[in-house]
């Protein structure tokens, strides 16, 4: 497993995507068990590339040569996530790199030791980035309905070092001048093949 490295060590894209990878795992759980049961039809784990893909066009990415660093925090202990593919954060996901009509997606993760928190390190990993002159948009990924004060103080100081910030959330989030909002669950939805023509069809 992989940790950051002192603030000069680290070497950020322009565009950095930061995911609570215990908290989407937990989330795509849900929905799976929920649109199995409103669809009638079993539903495979999410495309974690395909998801990526679609967070980051809803975050405001344009196809072309981007550069983005996707960073995953998990708990300690825990190798892989559940409900997507590929999931394996030692085998599958560090070091791992993909290119697409986005770009370059380069993805790594961390993992979170006993005597922090995932918000904690989410926060330290944002004033880090504040401090790079080549981070441009920030895309950020975490259960926004718990205690999220602190980290989105860091967000606003970020902001004001010339930093785009987007914070997804399942509800739409309160608006303000120091980030965007967008809503996870249709990045997600896509990411397991969940159509809304095929919502409609079995609302019918």
């Amino acid at each position: 497993m992989s940790s950051l490295p002192p603030p000069a060590q680290v070497k950020w894209s322009p565009n950095v995507i930061l995911v609570d990878a215990d908290y989407i795992d937990h989330v795509a759980f849900h929905l799976i068990v929920n649109f199995e049961r409103i669809l009638g039809r079993r539903i495979p784990p999410a495309d974690l590339p395909a998801w990526l893909d679609y967070l980051a066009l809803d975050g405001g990415l344009l196809p072309g040569e981007n550069e983005i660093q996707v960073v995953f925090f998990h708990g300690k202990g825990v190798q892989k996530m559940q409900n997507f593919s590929p999931a394996d954060f030692a085998a599958e996901l560090d070091g791992v790199a993909f290119r697409d009509n986005l770009g370059e997606f380069m993805m790594q993760s961390v993992e979170v030791e006993d005597l922090t928190s995932t918000m904690d390190l989410l926060k330290e990993t944002i004033e880090l980035i504040a401090q790079s002159e080549s981070v441009k948009k920030v895309m950020l990924v975490t259960d926004m309905d718990t205690d999220t004060s602190e980290l989105l103080k860091a967000v606003s100081k970020a902001s004001e070092a010339d930093k785009e910030f987007v914070v997804f959330g399942l509800q739409h989030l309160a608006p303000s001048s120091s980030y965007k909002t967008e809503i996870l669950g249709y990045s997600l939805m896509g990411a397991l093949g969940i159509t809304g023509e095929e919502l409609e069809n079995k609302g019918q």
